[in-house]
């Protein structure tokens, strides 16, 4: 069976494809160093509503004390340390953590969908190529899911 509309989106730390079909979705993707998936949600277990939400990738958080933290170690070292290896190595640490923060600092915006329970079932992010289908793919969804409960 063919699906009625597919969404990918790719994100820093992974992707994930939705492929919606007429009583159900299946979201296959991995985390990149961690895991792969392939999950199906039959569209009766999902309210035909969403939330919207926007976070950052959880690294910027990372990339913003990376470059706190030769902030710290210059002020703590100044007077204690006059190596100059110390130096290239926190200048380093520094960039690397500014450079991360900057890539990931833009809140990436999700719709989450939930179950009657009021627990979250999944989401799906406007993120990567396929962003610009991401309006069309969620009224999709939802249209599909109205169907599914009547």
């Amino acid at each position: 069976m063919e699906p009625v509309a597919t969404y990918s989106e790719t994100r820093l730390m992974g992707k994930r494809y939705f492929e919606l079909f007429a009583d159900r979705v299946r979201i296959t993707g991995k985390v990149y160093w961690q895991s792969d998936f392939d999950v199906t949600i039959p569209l009766t277990n999902v309210l035909p509503y969403y939330e919207t939400i926007r976070i950052r990738e959880k690294i910027c958080g990372a990339g913003v004390v990376l470059a706190a933290v030769p902030v710290v170690l210059f002020v703590i070292l100044y007077e204690l340390s006059k190596e100059v290896i110390v130096y290239p190595a926190m200048v380093c640490m520094l960039a690397v953590g500014v450079v991360t923060s900057v890539f990931t600092f833009r809140k990436i915006e999700y719709r989450q969908f939930r179950n009657s329970s009021n627990g979250v079932v999944f989401n799906v992010a406007r993120s990567g190529k396929g962003k610009h289908s991401f309006d069309r793919f969620v009224e999709q969804l939802v249209s599909r899911i109205e169907e599914c409960n009547r």
